[in-house]
């Protein structure tokens, strides 16, 4: 009995380091940039709680349109309009 679940063992463990040592770099890759893709709601929901904590109520258009009229001219124009400023 010990010696099937020995060569169970080693097989499971060779299988897993062929496994990772042909597709690891892949599949971490994968990981990483999925969680960086789920950190962004995160960092949407942490952003809207720090705004409704201030309580500034058109600071972030009014940075927006500021930066946006700066940068280019005409988009900002639209911009305006679009923020109703």
């Amino acid at each position: 009995m010990i010696r099937r679940a020995s060569r169970a063992f080693r097989a499971v463990t060779e299988g897993a380091a062929i496994f990772f040592r042909n597709h690891g770099p892949v599949y971490s890759a994968a990981i990483a940039f999925n969680m960086l893709l789920s950190a962004i709601p995160v960092l949407f929901l942490a952003f809207a709680a720090a705004g409704w904590i201030i309580g500034k109520n058109d600071l972030p258009f009014a940075q927006l349109t500021e930066i946006l009229r700066n940068t280019f001219p005409y988009g900002a124009r639209c911009s305006c309009r679009t923020f109703g400023t």
